[in-house]
């Protein structure tokens, strides 16, 4: 397995997550990206895009076997018009490089929601670089559209995280005014993140049964992909379970007393999850190049 192509992928998934996640979740929450935030998302933006072009130039090297050959016009133009996910590459650079220059330019709430719209497409492109893009016909359209409302569900969990570990760990939040703002906004994500839980599970399923094929699910959990997909389950398993804690006794606990040891309690709660969640984007980067029925 190439170290390498997992780096650059884990990179990808991370920043574009975490930047489209974050971004929404501000928007969701009516309040406008300031400075800080948007050099944070730009940041977020332009690792995407340089990880999309590594990843393509690795993909380009892994077909052609020659760096010289990888750089040429001819090279170039026999991968981008033979191989879909060198187009899946290329178009996620684009469009991450194209959000960058939403947020550093375009400012205001109409710049972020362009910025937004640009990240959920580069999200979306994830499907023509993955497992989905072998399928064909009507199965690999269920297998790609299932593959981008994962991620995108995915993207609202982890950037609504993001958020939190944002207010939680700010310098202000040992203020009573800033800890009740801070457990207003823990309460708003509640609905939402419940829907991200179940499109979360029912893609994920989704995505499970069209990538060993039906009735292959258990045999394939004896393999090298079915270590890693048991390893990311549990992970998500651990994230639901610290999810519900936060959402049935931390917040509430937080809105009811807003003391030192309530606010304590749902920081470590959420930075916990987040780090879950970390270790599911790196299983989702394995998983995503690793064979199903081999080893």
């Amino acid at each position: 397995m190439d170290a390498a192509e997992i780096t650059v992928r884990t990179l990808q998934y991370g920043t574009g997550l975490l930047g489209a996640g974050v971004l929404a979740a501000l928007l969701w929450a009516g309040e406008k990206p300031g400075r800080a935030s948007r050099m944070a998302l730009a940041l977020c933006c332009g690792l995407l895009a340089a990880g999309a072009l590594a990843n393509g130039l690795i993909f380009s090297h892994a077909v052609l076997d020659s760096w010289p050959e990888v750089f040429s016009p001819d090279g170039a133009v026999f991968i981008l018009t033979t191989f879909d996910p060198a187009l899946g590459f290329l178009a996620r650079t684009i469009l991450a490089g194209l959000a960058l220059g939403a947020l550093l330019v375009w400012r205001g709430q109409s710049g972020a929601w362009a910025a937004l719209a640009l990240l959920a497409a580069a999200l979306a492109s994830f499907a023509w670089t993955g497992h989905a893009a072998s399928g064909e016909g009507l199965q690999g359209g269920l297998h790609k559209a299932s593959t981008v409302a994962h991620i995108l569900a995915a993207a609202v969990w982890l950037g609504a995280l993001g958020l939190f570990l944002s207010r939680l760990f700010a310098p202000q939040a040992a203020s009573r005014d800033y800890r009740q703002r801070t457990a207003q906004l823990l309460s708003c994500f509640s609905g939402i993140g419940s829907v991200a839980v179940a499109a979360l599970v029912i893609t994920g399923v989704t995505n499970t049964v069209l990538v060993a094929g039906p009735g292959r699910v258990m045999s394939t959990l004896e393999t090298a992909y079915g270590s890693w997909l048991i390893v990311k389950l549990a992970l998500f398993a651990g994230m639901v379970g610290l999810a519900a804690l936060n959402r049935f006794v931390l917040a509430p606990a937080l809105a009811q007393r807003l003391t030192d040891q309530a606010a304590g309690r749902i920081r470590w709660a959420v930075l916990v999850e987040a780090g879950l969640g970390a270790g599911v984007v790196a299983c989702v980067a394995v998983l995503g190049i690793t064979p199903p029925h081999s080893g």
